[in-house]
């Protein structure tokens, strides 16, 4: 199978943790400054964007810090464990580092954003859920759900579309500053990634659709992606933003399979290097009708990898601006 090479079996590749080690609470990821170095680390800042977009304007673009993978030890597999309690064992054996980066305002440029040739689309929804239904996990899954699958089915000629999970975050006014104990929402975050691999998709696919998954594996159907739909519960956002690389930039010798290891389980995502010559675009005064749909991961061999994506202290931002609130849904869309 050909996904399978994606996963190294390799001793040298393995990270060192044992399951059976484990606490079993769940918690957020955290940055382990002592794994972290900083290359030109500064306050963000604005920056003027010379570069000529669709209509020819000069936009103003974002100088951030982002951080992104540098290296493992002796060559391990890069990993993180998603827990609590480590007893002593590292939770990550990643060692990254903090880049300033040029983040790009797309705003009036959103339709030179391909899908097919960037992994990047922009679109406006006109949703039945209004601001106060995100507080309600059935709403989300009921009706949200089925509007981005019935969307996603039009937009991209799938033939069927699972969304399968979200995730909610509402910036603490003081994040990035710790408060001390667990926030009631997950925080934006400033590491760049890419969610999925083309094996974790079709292992999330048996989860849900093990006939399908099955198919894919047999050949039957020819072609799975893994595909995100960003937007905020309020708006315009500026605070904290995400910020999207677009995949044709990007090269698969940046992109680092890492294992993401849970109490019950472990999946893989991408750990994103640093290069010049990507592009980083974020969209200014966002809308809660307007979708950022990027691709994760795709099967098919020859395609695009996944869009690298973070998020970032905006220094355009007004500081009056309320702290950002967002849903981020993951889809799983399936071609003939």
């Amino acid at each position: 199978m050909v996904f399978r090479s994606l996963r190294s079996t390799t001793p040298a590749a393995r990270p060192r943790y044992s399951i059976s080690s484990m606490s079993l609470e769940p918690r957020a990821l955290e940055i382990d400054d002592r794994t972290s170095t900083r290359t030109s680390m500064g306050s963000p800042r604005a920056v003027r964007d010379w570069d000529q977009h669709a209509r020819g304007e000069q936009r103003e673009a974002a100088l951030a810090s982002i951080s992104f993978f540098s290296h493992t030890p002796e060559d391990e597999k890069p990993y993180h464990l998603m827990y609590g309690d480590l007893s002593g064992l590292p939770k990550t054996n990643l060692v990254r580092q903090w880049r300033d980066t040029v983040i790009k305002d797309i705003r009036g440029s959103e339709d030179t954003l391909d899908y097919d040739k960037t992994g990047i689309a922009i679109r406006r929804l006109d949703s039945r859920m209004s601001y106060d239904d995100f507080a309600d996990d059935a709403r989300i899954t009921g009706v949200y759900y089925r509007e981005l699958e019935k969307f996603l089915e039009r937009l991209l000629g799938a033939k069927a579309v699972i969304v399968f999970r979200h995730c909610i975050r509402k910036r603490h006014p003081s994040f990035p500053v710790s408060i001390g104990e667990k926030y009631d929402f997950e925080q934006p975050t400033s590491i760049a990634h890419v969610d999925a691999t083309a094996l974790s998709t079709i292992e999330e696919l048996s989860k849900h659709e093990k006939r399908l998954a099955d198919a894919v594996v047999g050949s039957t159907i020819k072609r799975v992606q893994w595909v995100n739909v960003w937007k905020p519960l309020r708006g315009p956002v500026n605070d904290w933003p995400l910020a999207f690389c677009d995949a044709s930039t990007v090269e698969t010798k940046d992109l680092a399979v890492t294992d993401m290891v849970y109490p019950t389980y472990y999946t893989e995502n991408l750990s994103v290097a640093y290069n010049d010559d990507r592009r980083w675009y974020y969209l200014s005064d966002h809308q809660p009708d307007e979708l950022i749909i990027f691709k994760q991961s795709d099967t098919e061999p020859e395609s695009l990898p996944g869009v690298p994506h973070t998020s970032f202290s905006n220094p355009s931002a007004d500081p009056a601006e309320s702290p950002r609130e967002s849903i981020e849904a993951r889809a799983l869309v399936i071609y003939t």
